[in-house]
């Protein structure tokens, strides 16, 4: 399980992907049907992922560097 922190710096909603800055890396984030979120504890979706919104993700990492996301906390 790989965890990712940061901010979201795009969204590409056709894709269901988005990237995050953490610490100066980006990190690209795919998401499924699988991928639970949670916004200030309550349900969230993937919608609520938007530019400059603090994030945690809790995923899969594949082989190309990115991350298969299975859980995403929006912090903000």
């Amino acid at each position: 399980m790989r965890e990712v922190s940061g901010t979201v710096t795009s969204v590409d909603s056709d894709a269901r992907s988005f990237v995050v800055d953490a610490g100066g890396t980006s990190i690209a984030v795919t998401t499924d049907a699988q991928t639970d979120y949670k916004k200030r504890g309550g349900p969230a979706s993937f919608s609520d992922v938007t530019a400059g919104a603090a994030v945690e993700v809790k995923g899969i990492l594949q082989s190309d560097g990115s991350v298969l996301a299975r859980k995403v906390r929006l912090e903000s």
